[in-house]
């Protein structure tokens, strides 16, 4: 039996996703979970405003500035 690796199953659609990281992997990972997951709700987090400004207007996913500094 071949695995579709498009969309492998979930037993549970998550609800929420936090993206931690605004750069190339982090909006190469947005932009793949928000087509297979369009029903959660999604957070990129990222303390480079040039990134989050990236994902917002390629993505159009909701983002937040922070660092990483206890």
């Amino acid at each position: 039996m071949a695995l579709d690796r498009e969309s492998p199953p979930t037993p549970f659609p998550p609800e929420k996703i936090f993206v931690l990281g605004a750069g190339r992997f982090g909006r190469i990972a947005g932009e793949r979970l928000s087509k297979r997951h369009r029903r959660a709700s999604f957070l990129v987090i990222d303390s480079n405003e040039e990134n989050l400004a990236k994902v917002e207007q390629e993505l159009s996913l909701p983002t937040h500035l922070e660092t990483a500094k206890s």
